[in-house]
This record gives C-alpha cells, structure tokens and sequence, in this order.
C-alpha cells in the first residue's frame, strides 16, 4: 500500500496539485472538456488539504486524510498510483544538496596533493620547465581531458573573434602544474586571422595564458585568462560545470600523468645506474691511463 509517511503536508499537496494541472493539461490537449471522476476527486482532496493547513491541522492528520479521502472515492488502486506519482515529484522537489558537489575544492586538493609529492621526488627538478622563482610540470593528459570537457575552449576563442579578426584557430594547448600558489596554469597557442582592409588578410600568432580560479558554483572550474601578446582585447575567461564523472577523469588525468613521469625517471635512473654509469667509468678511467 503506498502511503506519504510523515512528508510535509504543503509539499504534498504542491505535488497533488501539480498532478492535477498536468491532467487538465493533457485533458485540454485531447479536446476532452469535463473532468473524469479521478480529477474531480483530486481536486476536492487538494483543496480540502489547503483548508486544514491553513486552519494549523496537524501534518499527520492532513496526510491520513488525504490517503482516506482518495482510497475510499477511488478505490485502493488507483489511490496508490496518485500517491506513488505524487511521491516521485516530491522527490523532485527536494532540493540537492550543495556540500556534495565540491568539485572545485577536490580539484585543489588534488593538485596540493601533485605538488607535495613532485617537490618530495624531484620531478620538478628533473622533468619540469624551471624558472627563477618557480617550476612548471606539463600535464598532457590533464590536457586532452579539459580540451573535451570544455568544448576544445570555445568560450576563450569566441571572444576572440570581432572587429578585424574573423577567424581563430588553436594551434596547441598545454597544461602545468605549478609550484606557485596558483597550481594550474594553462597556454593557449592560437593563430588570428585578421584582415588587413584591402580585400586580403594576414595570420598573427598569439598566445593565450589560463590560470584556475573558483567559479561561480562549487561545481564550476573556472579559469581567469589573458593575452601574452600585445593586442587591444580583453578575455573574460571560461568557466565550466563538471560532472562527478568528469571530475574523476581529471582527477585520474593527473595521476595518470605523474605516474608516467615516475616510470620514465624509474627507468632512465636505472639505465643509468646499469649501463650508462659504468660505461662512463671505464671511459674515464682509460682517459687516466693514457
């Protein structure tokens, strides 16, 4: 037997009475003018409901009326199907739960996580673009994955496209971990397309530089972005919702790409260790005697 339990009687009755409109709604679309027997029923019962909240009844005693009222005019059956299409919409109606969807905060502490362990292995000083005060590390993979995700960065290159530019196109894209406090960087590689007002036009290259920041929602990447090079244009970045799948492939991406940094340094010290030190010994060492 379905039932509402102990559901909040206003919810309830929201959901019968958007039950009912959909009904007449479709009762209209058919042609069909008077309601049948169901819909009269329901609309009684929704609107004795809203007399007994607006008197202060109790919620329990709301929800077992509207439970007796709707089996003893219809029966059984067909109570128990209003009750269960009533309860999937209010399920509906539940609002989500924001806490669970901080994709953006698990972002950053994945990345926290990248930095600790590429400073603690040496990978920065080993496989990393190093400037004075920072290093950077590319993430391939990470990159062909955010290329997807937010539609191969169509929000930085449409922007692009006014006056006399008509035409962009990516060239190359890359994406780095840094040592900074802004961990995730990007490098847009674009050629614009310009015309040069006599019929023709001419390519110029220009490059595009990402940096990750918090978006409008938890669930939202978003990156601040500005030209390298010395044009008049003003970007107002991108931003992104992700998917719980969608976070776990970029979260994986990363991994994924430390971990062929690990066993490309696993095996070079190796080969080193193995063959390329001895061999340099020996040759070493025949220098001395001669």
């Amino acid at each position: 037997m379905a039932s509402f339990h102990a559901l909040d009687p206003n919810v309830i009755v929201n959901a019968l009475r958007l039950l009912l409109d959909g009904w007449k709604a479709l009762r209209t679309k058919s042609g069909e003018k008077a309601p049948d027997e169901r819909e009269k029923v329901l609309k009684e019962t929704v609107d004795r409901a809203e007399e007994l909240s607006a008197g202060g009844t109790k919620a329990e005693t709301i929800v077992s009326e509207i439970e007796a009222r709707l089996e003893q005019r219809l029966g059984p059956e067909a109570k128990d199907d209003i009750i269960a299409r009533a309860t999937a919409l209010v399920a509906l109606s539940q609002p989500f739960e924001v806490e669970s969807f901080h994709y953006f905060d698990g972002l950053l502490r994945v990345l926290k996580s990248a930095q600790d362990f590429c400073k603690a292995t040496n990978i920065f000083r080993l496989r990393g673009v190093i400037d004075v005060t920072y290093g950077q590390l590319e993430l391939p993979r990470l990159a062909s994955i955010l290329y997807e995700i937010s539609k191969h960065f169509a929000v930085i290159t449409e922007q692009l496209v006014r006056h006399d530019v008509f035409q962009v196109r990516l060239v190359s894209f890359q994406f780095y971990l840094s040592t900074t406090s802004a961990p995730l960087s990007g490098l847009l590689r674009l050629e614009l397309r310009t015309s040069d007002h006599v019929g023709g036009s001419y390519g110029q290259a220009s490059d595009v530089h990402l940096v990750l920041t918090e978006g409008s929602e938890v669930n939202v990447l978003a990156f601040g972005a500005r030209m390298l090079a010395e044009f008049p244009y003003r970007l107002n970045g991108m931003e992104f919702r992700v998917t719980a799948t969608e976070f776990k492939a970029i979260a994986s991406a990363i991994f994924d790409d430390l971990n062929d940094y690990v066993t490309d340094l696993a095996q070079e010290q190796k080969d080193f260790k193995e063959q390329v030190g001895p061999a340099l010994t020996a040759i070493l060492s025949a220098l001395k005697k001669s």
